[in-house]
């Protein structure tokens, strides 16, 4: 996997987020009334989203992660006082327990093979009561729908890198099983119920 992203980024000519104007005001509206110290930022990628969250919630301490070292290399030029750690997937994550007070993840999950150790550890590594930020592209009833019948092949592309897909009640599901309380759902991009993405904020239960 981690060679899928490190061509992916040598070949990304700019760390900007496709999704960025959709995804972030829905953050920013979360982010402060959950966070307030040591953050962890999975999946990091060229750190876009991390460099407005330093910006606008400078009082934390912030970690940035991703299985690519070139991206962890453009995020590092970005942020340059931020510590940034190489992972590995599937493994256990170089942290200790119970470091962080909350993870975000944003569009992350759905690239993962090993959901279940990937759970478990961030479980593992959170604070008691710690929060993770989690957004996933949305799927419901009505957008797959339309998506088979006018984008099928474009969503579900067999070379793409999106290897897992979510609806609501799965997210849910995998997370509680998990040891996660899922606190608040919400949704972004176009409108529900043929969302871009779904954005889920849980409580890590110890």
């Amino acid at each position: 996997m981690s060679i899928y992203y490190e061509k992916y980024w040598q070949e990304k000519e700019k760390d900007e987020l496709n999704d960025f104007k959709y995804k972030w005001p829905k953050i920013k509206e979360v982010f402060p009334k959950l966070v307030n110290g040591k953050i962890l930022d999975f999946g990091c990628g060229a750190g876009r989203l991390l460099q407005e969250i330093v910006k606008s919630f400078p009082n934390n301490q912030y970690v940035g992660t991703d299985l690519s070292q070139e991206g962890l290399k453009r995020a590092k030029t970005n942020l340059p006082n931020i510590k940034f750690v190489k992972t590995e997937g599937g493994k256990r994550l170089p942290f200790l327990t119970s470091e962080f007070d909350t993870i975000l993840a944003t569009d992350v999950i759905e690239h993962v093979y090993d959901v279940s150790t990937l759970l478990s550890e961030w479980h593992r590594i959170l604070k008691p009561d710690g929060k993770i930020i989690i957004s996933t592209p949305y799927f419901g009833f009505i957008k797959n729908i339309i998506v088979d019948m006018i984008g099928f092949e474009k969503v579900f592309d067999p070379t793409g890198p999106h290897i897992r897909f979510f609806t609501d009640q799965s997210l849910k599901t995998t997370l509680a099983k998990h040891g996660f309380k899922v606190l608040q759902t919400s949704h972004f991009g176009r409108f529900f119920p043929i969302s871009r993405g779904v954005l889920m904020v849980a409580k890590g239960v110890k």
